[in-house]
């Protein structure tokens, strides 16, 4: 019993402490076969989330993920992610954003939506308070 209320301690303070996150919003960011350049209208979807993180979300932090679609090896698609998240987060950072507000991810071809090879092709941002 020692250990199970030690244990209940300790997921009470996890649930108080600073390990809890809501996602607050989400941008899906789309790009061509084998292209980690950003397009211009994708970049205008990540304006508007930029001027409201900046302005309003102060205790907002940001997860940039990329993702490809099945085409290629499981490595290549796993650097083409990478190279798409980066791609964003550069242009998130250029913007203003504290880069200690942003985390970056690859899950290459991991995860892929069921709606087509152009949907997978992606990176997701994820504003999370």
């Amino acid at each position: 019993e020692a250990k199970v209320g030690e244990h209940e301690a300790r997921l009470a303070k996890v649930e108080k402490g600073k390990f809890n996150y809501q996602k607050v919003g989400e941008a899906v960011i789309l790009f061509d076969t084998g292209s980690y350049t950003l397009k211009p209208e994708e970049s205008a979807k990540l304006d508007a989330a930029i001027e409201r993180l900046k302005t309003e979300d102060r205790n907002a932090y940001i997860e940039v993920e990329g993702f490809a679609d099945l085409r290629g090896s499981e490595k290549a698609n796993r650097e083409l992610g990478l190279r798409r998240a980066r791609e964003v987060y550069n242009y998130i950072r250029d913007r203003g954003v504290a880069l200690n507000r942003m985390m970056l991810f690859s899950q290459g071809e991991e995860h892929p939506v069921d709606t087509g090879l152009a949907d997978n092709r992606r990176v997701v941002v994820t504003v999370v308070q």
